[in-house]
């Protein structure tokens, strides 16, 4: 979770179908830099533990920052790259549903540029967006497989 972001709705869901669910959280004084760092070393020892996660939710915010975009990347793409070790795995980026349409193209670009380098392993991208302040309870918009094709803007 990038500093700020809102806690994934469906985490509740995901951690009943796993053994065991880790939460890191950028900390506040931490850079988008050495969040990444932290999390790609966890990745990575999870890996050679042969702990591959089969699910990683990327909870991001609505900034847009160089440094923040590049950690965002460096992250996901270690989980892929572990993923794609055991050939299997989800990778979620997530975000609250009243961000920009700016930032939505984003994650939706972002997520088709992962999807470029799978090369047909069974390795699902996807993309959610959901708020906890509605007046029903949380919402989410049900995610899509992101082919290495094409990305749709839902």
């Amino acid at each position: 979770m990038e500093q700020g972001a809102q806690f994934p709705a469906g985490v509740a869901e995901l951690q009943a179908r796993v053994s065991r669910a880790v939460v890191d959280a950028q900390q506040p004084d931490e850079s988008p830099k050495s969040f990444a760092s932290r999390i790609v070393r966890r990745l990575q020892r999870l890996a050679n533990e042969g702990e591959v996660p089969a699910s990683v939710v990327l909870s991001t915010t609505a900034t847009q920052c160089p440094k923040c975009t590049a950690a965002r990347y460096e992250i996901a793409r270690a989980a892929l790259a572990a993923m794609i070790a055991a050939g299997y795995g989800q990778l979620v980026l997530f975000s609250d549903q009243d961000v920009s349409d700016e930032v939505r193209h984003e994650l939706f670009a972002f997520a088709g540029a992962l999807c470029e380098g799978l090369g047909g392993a069974d390795i699902a991208v996807n993309v959610r967006f959901s708020s906890h302040a509605t007046k029903s309870g949380p919402r989410s918009v049900r995610p899509e497989r992101l082919s290495q094709s094409a990305v749709e803007l839902a």
